[in-house]
C-alpha cells in the first residue's frame, strides 16, 4: 500500500496566514471563515457581495427607484403610524 502524501491546505487568498476552507461560487477564491459570507446559500467573498450589492442597486436605479426609496418609504410610515397613536391617545384622554 502506498505512502498517503500530506498536502498543505490552500492559504486564503486575502489572508495568507490562514487555511482556506471553500472557495467563493461567483470568482472562485479560495476562502477562510474570517472572510467568508453566505448570500442565498452560497458560499460568497467580500468582494462580489459587494459587486451584487452595487449591481441590485444599479438595477432598482434604473427601474426608476433610488436604492433607499423603500427604507425611507418604510420610515415615514412607521413615523406616521407612531403620530398617529399618539394623537388618539390624546383624544381619549
Amino acid at each position: 500500500m502506498p505512502a498517503l502524501k500530506l498536502v498543505a491546505p490552500i492559504p486564503c487568498e486575502r489572508h495568507a496566514d490562514r487555511a482556506g476552507y471553500g472557495r467563493c461560487r461567483r470568482c472562485d477564491r479560495v476562502l477562510c471563515g474570517a472572510c467568508s459570507s453566505f448570500l442565498e446559500q452560497v458560499l460568497t467573498c467580500p468582494a462580489c457581495v459587494r459587486a451584487l450589492a452595487q449591481e441590485e442597486d444599479a438595477v432598482l436605479f434604473a427601474a426608476g427607484d433610488t436604492p433607499h426609496a423603500y427604507g425611507l418609504a418604510l420610515a415615514l410610515g412607521v413615523c406616521g403610524t407612531i403620530v398617529a397613536l399618539y394623537a388618539m391617545t390624546l383624544v381619549h384622554a
